[in-house]
């Protein structure tokens, strides 16, 4: 089991590259393909699914890494968060948002150098020196 985290590790690294040239999760997300698509007309618009638009290794390993996350950390508030979603709106839709959420998690572990933590996507302060 250890092979496969660190394999998958080395692709989100490897597929992401240098962080710093994203200048917020969004577009990160966007690169990934994670966005919704958006038809609009005058004043009516319509969110549709993920634009596809990015890499296709990053989505999936994304996905595998959700689905191995809820299996070996059940409790967890991404685990949590997709089984609400799932709820709602079926397993895919779930696998994907919980997809988009955990590449904002490692865009800001990436980001401050940080190890994972279940604080949500948000960064973690930093005490005082």
């Amino acid at each position: 089991m250890q092979k496969k985290i660190i394999i998958r590790k080395l692709v989100i690294f490897a597929e992401i590259g240098d962080i710093r040239r994203f200048p917020d999760p969004e577009h990160l997300c966007s690169y990934a393909g994670l966005t919704p698509t958006v038809s609009q007309s005058a004043s009516s618009v319509h969110y549709g699914g993920i634009s596809k638009e990015g890499s296709k290794q990053l989505r999936w390993i994304l996905t595998e890494a959700v689905h191995t996350h809820r299996r070996f950390e059940p409790s967890s508030d991404l685990s949590r968060f997709y089984d609400k979603i799932a709820k709602k709106r079926g397993k895919q839709k779930a696998a994907m948002a919980a997809a988009r959420k955990l590449l904002h998690i490692i865009y800001w572990m990436m980001l401050n150098g940080e190890p994972y933590h279940g604080h949500g996507f948000n960064p973690v302060p930093k005490p005082a020196a």
